[in-house]
């Protein structure tokens, strides 16, 4: 039996050298059954209201525990304290976030285990069925869980093994040195902790006797758990057939030579206009021959190595990247306390229960709070130690390759689309799965098989080679530090993160720094592959090895004073994965950066400010309606509707182009935020169908593939599109064709063919279609404001808000200091 004591009421910590620590996890900390059924809605209003006084920039430091729970240690109120077993205790607080702590490292780490079970065993149990399968990455499903769960059963699944799995956790604990053992003494506590929940609190015997009951964890699940979180969050790259279908499709419309110059155009591989999250230049991809080793960035591709699917070859799945978990970190010259302060956190969507849990862990080494992934391990992922905090946003950087295998039959027969061999360095190798099902993925030495195709009339399979596939445990090595408090300066961040395989953001801030780092296992590739189309797996074209972790873009205390990363581009020189288009001078990072710059002498209450205020604009008004105007000002307005129309406009964009519905009537207080919707397609139509032809409108061929992502009841908004296109196609009109925001002179001007009257024509032909279409109603709100998955029970909807899931507000700094 646990033994279960009455709360007591735990004083404020004298200690915590937190100036600031504040978090907000929508719509709450609990699960819809059990104990913590209070608690899985007990945060939305909190974090929907935060933006009133935002709007009405009222926001003071002492407002923010309205909006916030306190994340001070030794200030939580506990409701119910459980021992799972003598030297573990988990305290709940009156917001369900478990207190959890141990007399040892194994203590606490049980203990998390049996927390995670208590509030979060079916989130972990999805994580673990849908990691072992493998089934995000072969549905290219991204980030949305439910189109994950459908297609269970309907796509091949990866299937990766027990054995799998565990070997690459015991060769991370192996390389952890002397940490070894004590990581995988927690790592079996961690496991045990669940099991013993499971033994605890079984299914009504109704069901165990018909043999139905919850499956004992095992260390194997731990890291499957992992997979999901790289398979949604951390990888990046792996649409090279996608592109190759793309510039076919445009060569076949404008030849050749100018269909080249169309895939330059929309690419934007390394745009110097856009917003980076370091300044220093830092090359990547890199190219090495197979002798020397020296890497470097130049290379000439070889035609040899490019293998192009031919004509209406199916391409495999690939999820857009993850698009919402934002960071906006000042440095101690812009803060009023002269110590660094951090808001920011990951955004996962919105569920009831959430995926994320918040929980606490104290005790033989042990000193963090903030969330994990149920089931990933006895540590917070991100959050904050006794002396600082880290956040990370999704990476997007390419460590993914799509390799064409040559088929073959061993015994020298003619290869059909189905062979299960392929050639590699002379041999025709077989093809191997862990299991004989006929949903199981074949495999080749470089990875899953996602799709069968021909090249040139042979029949060829794809496979997908991923920098990170069978490292996901190496990151343990990672929490592990950051969970011991390890990382007491900021030199010692890039080190420590310079382990995890997955592309992440990573931010840190302490009393006195600011650090960034980009975390993956981003390989070296062959000179004279591209970096763009599919190359051939035949052995010749074989990645050279990975980055050195100096090579990583990384910065501490960086001259501007503060760090800002939305998914953004990460550091001139850094190449945007082949899956990542139209990255350039607009985008949602730089609503954020904008309001960073003009921060000085800031608190807790300022930084927050910025960045919901940024949550809450429509990109495409604050951003490109101005330019839109000014070509449009070139003519004269065809009628005095649209003339006044623009002025509206105008002031919409004036005044931030902001998406709120403050009084909650159902509709948007601007009447504008229709007329956007439907002007920015229209605007589109104009601006590029017109040299692009029917390849504007597949968007089973077209890259960028989504030309606008605009608001929905799952949160996130303006993460990939056309904006930065057009952002640039328009300064080219009214500046002239060789000017600014990344164009080279060889990309062709879209709008009006480069006539500024005739583009400006255009522009307001959008704009009366947009009048039309949206019939002068407002814009209804409610297929935008933000829903639980899956919907089940009474939980209320919140306002639309570009903002992470689970936020954090956190500065450090002696106990005099104050705001």
């Amino acid at each position: 039996p646990v033994a279960r004591v009455a709360p007591k009421v735990a004083p404020p910590s004298a200690d915590d050298p937190a100036l600031a620590a504040w978090s907000v996890l929508a719509p709450g900390n609990g699960s819809p059954f059990g104990f913590t059924a209070p608690f899985v809605d007990d945060q939305r209003a909190m974090y929907d209201h935060l933006d009133d006084p935002v709007a009405d920039r009222t926001l003071t430091d002492g407002d923010l525990h309205q909006y916030f729970k306190d994340a001070r240690w030794g200030t939580g109120v506990p409701v119910r304290v459980d021992t799972p077993r003598p030297g573990t205790s988990v305290a709940w607080d009156t917001h369900g976030v478990p207190d959890i702590t141990g007399s040892n490292a194994d203590d606490v780490a049980f203990g998390a285990g049996w927390a995670v079970a208590e509030a979060r065993l079916i989130v972990a149990e999805l994580g673990r069925t849908l990691g072992r399968a493998g089934a995000i990455e072969m549905g290219g499903t991204g980030g949305d869980l439910v189109s994950a769960i459908k297609k269970l059963g309907q796509v091949p699944q990866i299937n990766y093994t027990d054995a799998e799995l565990e070997k690459n956790l015991d060769e991370s604990i192996a390389a952890a040195g002397s940490k070894g053992p004590a990581i995988s003494s927690a790592l079996d506590s961690f496991v045990a902790g669940i099991n013993s929940w499971i033994d605890h609190n079984p299914w009504p015997k109704s069901l165990t006797d018909l043999g139905l009951n919850w499956r004992k964890w095992s260390r194997a699940d731990v890291v499957a758990v992992g997979i999901i979180v790289d398979d949604i969050f951390g990888s990046g790259g792996g649409d090279e057939v996608g592109n190759a279908t793309a510039l076919r499709a445009l060569s076949d419309h404008a030849g050749a030579e100018q269909g080249a110059a169309l895939y330059s155009s929309l690419r934007m591989a390394d745009n110097p206009a856009a917003t980076t999250q370091v300044a220093q230049r830092f090359p990547y991809p890199l190219y090495a021959d197979a002798t020397s080793g020296a890497a470097s960035p130049d290379n000439t591709v070889d035609p040899r190595s490019v293998a192009l699917p031919d004509s209406g070859a199916a391409v495999p799945p690939h999820a857009d990247k993850p698009t919402a978990s934002n960071v906006l970190a000042i440095g101690a010259s812009r803060s009023a306390s002269g110590h660094p302060i951090l808001v920011g956190g990951p955004q996962s969507s919105y569920f009831a229960p959430e995926l994320l849990f918040e929980m606490g862990l104290h005790g033989g080494g042990y000193d963090s709070s903030g969330i994990t992934f149920p089931g990933l391990g006895p540590w917070v992922v991100i959050g904050r130690s006794r002396q600082y905090a880290w956040t990370a946003t999704a990476g997007d950087s390419d460590l993914t390759d799509e390799r064409v295998e040559r088929l073959c039959e061993p015994g020298g027969g003619v290869p059909t689309i189905n062979s299960t061999h392929y050639l590699f360095d002379g041999e025709c190798r077989p093809m191997t799965r862990p299991d004989p099902g006929y949903m199981t993925a074949w495999r080749t030495i470089h990875g899953p098989v996602v799709s069968r195709a021909t090249v040139d009339g042979a029949p060829v399979a794809v496979s997908r080679e991923r920098g990170s596939r069978l490292q996901t445990a190496n990151a343990t090595r990672a929490f592990w530090s950051l969970n011991q408090g390890e990382v007491t300066k900021a030199s010692d961040f890039a080190p420590v993160m310079g382990v995890i395989p997955m592309s992440f953001n990573w931010v840190y801030v302490n009393a006195s720094d600011i650090a960034y780092f980009h975390s993956g296992y981003f390989p070296v590739r062959a000179r004279g592959t591209s970096f763009d189309l599919p190359s051939w797996g035949t052995g010749e074209w074989e990645w050279r090895g990975v980055l050195d972790v100096a090579q990583h873009p990384q910065v501490i205390d960086p001259p501007a004073g503060y760090l800002v990363s939305w998914n953004n581009k990460v550091a001139p020189g850094w190449s945007t994965a082949d899956n990542d288009w139209g990255v350039g001078s607009t985008e949602r990072v730089d609503l954020i950066r904008e309001r960073a710059i003009g921060l000085h002498d800031a608190t807790p209450a300022d930084v927050v400010s910025a960045v919901q205020d940024a949550g809450t604009v429509d990109l495409r008004g604050e951003m490109l309606v101005p330019e839109m105007l000014k070509v449009m000002a070139r003519v004269p307005a065809p009628s005095a509707l649209l003339d006044g129309v623009r002025t509206k406009l105008a002031a919409w964009a004036a005044t931030g182009a902001h998406r709120r519905d403050r009084d909650d009537d159902g509709f948007y207080d601007d009447a504008m935020v229709p007329v956007m919707d439907a002007l920015f397609p229209a605007v589109l139509a104009e601006v590029f169908q017109p040299t692009l032809g029917d390849y504007f409108y597949d968007d089973g061929v077209r890259r960028p593939r989504v030309t606008d992502m605009l608001p929905s009841l799952t949160g996130s908004a303006w993460g990939h599109g056309w904006y930065s296109l057009l952002a640039r196609d328009l300064a080219r009109v009214d500046s002239g064709p060789v000017v600014a925001l990344g164009a080279a002179a060889s990309t062709p001007v879209f709008c009006g063919g480069g006539d500024a009257t005739a583009c400006a024509s255009k522009l307001w032909a959008a704009l009366g279609d947009a009048v039309m279409a949206a019939g002068g109603f407002p814009k209804w709100t409610a297929l935008e404001r933000i829903r639980f998955i899956p919907f089940l029970g009474d939980l209320e909807s919140m306002r639309w808000v570009n903002r992470p899931t689970y936020q954090q507000v956190m500065s450090f700094g002696s106990s005099s200091a104050g705001y």
